[in-house]
Order: C-alpha cells, then sequence, then structure tokens
C-alpha cells in the first residue's frame, strides 16, 4: 500500500494561497499609503493657501480626514498581514516563505 500525501499536498497548496494572500495584503497596504501621501500633501498645500474663511477650505479638510482615516486602515492591512505571516510561518515552519513589502 502506497502512503497518501495528500494532505500535505493540500496543505502546501493552503500554505501557498495564505503565503500569496498575505503578500498581496501587504502590497495593497503598502500602494494604498503611497497614494495616501500624495492626497495628503497636496490636500495640506491646498489649505495652507486657503483663508480660513473660505468655503473650499472645509472640503479640504474632509478629504485630509479622509487621508488620515486611510492611513489608518493602511496601517490596521499592515497589521493583518503580518500576523497572517507569523501564523504560515508557525504551522509550517517555512520562514522564507511569506515576503512583505516595505
Amino acid at each position: 500500500m502506497g502512503v497518501d500525501t495528500t494532505g500535505s499536498s493540500g496543505d502546501r497548496a493552503r500554505h501557498t494561497d495564505l503565503a500569496a494572500s498575505t503578500h498581496l495584503v501587504g502590497r495593497v497596504a503598502h500602494g494604498f499609503k503611497n497614494v495616501l501621501t500624495v492626497i495628503n500633501a497636496c490636500t495640506e498645500l491646498a489649505r495652507d493657501s486657503l483663508p480660513h474663511d473660505n468655503p473650499v477650505r472645509e472640503a479640504a479638510d474632509e478629504i485630509h480626514l479622509a487621508g488620515l482615516r486611510g492611513f489608518q486602515l493602511s496601517r490596521e492591512l499592515f497589521a493583518l498581514s503580518k500576523t497572517c505571516c507569523a501564523i504560515a510561518r508557525r504551522l509550517h515552519r517555512t520562514p522564507t516563505s511569506c515576503r512583505m513589502a516595505a
């Protein structure tokens, strides 16, 4: 009788999927943070050039606040991807399978 290796092959496939998902989440968070950096920088420049009583300044303030909320979301995505990577490493003892975008 042969040895059934279906379980280990399935485990490897799930691990590969988890590692790929983890990597994707990290890359998305990184890209999102880069976009928000540009949005927030431009918004700050616009806000600084507007008088406090200008009605457009209120819109710029809202854009800036949305950008700050986006930064928080990107931090949460990074934390999620790091957690998933740590779990994959512990379960499968393959520390090189999860590479995060910095």
